[in-house]
């Protein structure tokens, strides 16, 4: 967990991540124990694992807001939400420590994801079931010597609804739960189903699963808007598979497939080269970068170089009537920010 954020002081210089993308990690890369031995080796200051001396006596610790417990559950432990919680939920993410030596958890040099993401609060008064939304079964390997699995990846690729699920869920091809057969399984949204043979007690070994994911539905009422708030990064197509070049859905096509933003307006977007590790407008190529374009780079207006590869995010704006003029590149050049 993210903490001592109640404390000042002053990591030490030689504290530094080995590689520079950790914030493309799972969301979970910072407090999962089956990463402990990557994370402590690569990505230290990402992560907090720097020790720190307090050189300020701890501030009084409280939460700026009183409903820390209706949003998300991973509130307290999702990367995306740092920002939010150590605002306004540091009581409540068990952030108020009094130790003398506390994690880090400044980076020395910016990163794509520093922007506040704000965690998905449903209504309390709407039940989780109401407001899911189902894809479609899906069974693409049979069981083999090791056992079943269904990688996360390739069941995304075969699902027809959810580009970001929210739950998961994992039966036997005839309908079946693990808890029915008495078979151990992991069923999760970071690496899908995966049955190992030498953990189960029937010699017949892992029975054959399915899986499907589920999302929010789309309604105002499931999914409502949230101001201001930025979307998952998205990188759905690859200069290497799309022979065109490089591109990614516009705000009204992501909103549409996604359900995010339901009720508002895409209003920003940030577009970022993965090759090349820096926002579109210092890449020096030719290409869009907008709310009504998504990313567009063709490789023919680029030539003889082609596109290299890009990821956007968008952000949320609720209740806009009108579409407010662009303001200047200038202002928002240290952010990569460009709006309608």
């Amino acid at each position: 967990m993210y903490c001592g954020f109640c404390i000042v002081g002053t990591p030490p210089s030689s504290c530094v991540d080995k590689i520079s993308n950790c914030y493309e990690y799972d969301a979970d890369l910072c407090t999962n124990p089956l990463y402990r031995l990557f994370r402590e080796d690569n990505c230290q200051l990402f992560c907090g694992l720097c020790k720190i001396a307090v050189s300020t006596p701890p501030p009084s610790c409280t939460d700026k807001i009183s409903n820390c417990n209706e949003y998300d559950a991973d509130l307290c432990t999702n990367p995306l939400y740092r920002l939010f919680r150590e605002d306004n939920c540091k009581r409540f993410c068990g952030l108020c420590k009094t130790a003398a030596t506390i994690p880090s958890t400044t980076p020395s040099t910016p990163v794509p994801t520093t922007t506040m993401l704000i965690p998905f609060k449903p209504p309390t008064t709407i039940a989780v079931e109401r407001c899911t939304e189902w894809d479609n079964w899906v069974n693409l390997h049979t069981p083999d010597a090791s056992g079943d699995s269904e990688p996360i990846a390739e069941v995304k690729k075969h699902s027809h609804i959810c580009i970001n699920p929210m739950k998961i869920e994992c039966r036997t091809a005839t309908g079946s739960t693990a808890d029915d057969l008495g078979q151990i399984i992991s069923c999760d949204l970071w690496s899908g189903l995966q049955c190992d043979n030498m953990h189960q007690f029937d010699p017949n070994g892992c029975a054959d699963y399915k899986v499907r994911l589920g999302c929010l539905k789309q309604t105002s009422e499931c999914t409502p808007c949230v101001d201001r708030s930025w979307s998952p990064w998205v990188d759905e197509r690859n200069p290497t598979t799309y022979a065109l070049g490089d591109k990614e859905k516009s705000g009204l096509e992501y909103q549409k497939a996604s359900g995010f933003c339901s009720g508002g307006t895409i209003h920003k977007v940030k577009c970022w080269s993965t090759d090349i590790g820096a926002f579109h407008y210092s890449t020096g190529e030719v290409m869009k970068c907008t709310p009504i374009d998504g990313v567009v780079c063709n490789n023919a207006d680029n030539f003889p170089m082609t596109c290299t590869n890009y990821k956007i995010r968008y952000q949320c704006t609720c209740n806009v009537t009108t579409i407010l003029p662009p303001i200047s590149r200038r202002d928002n050049e240290e952010e990569g920010i460009f709006l309608l």
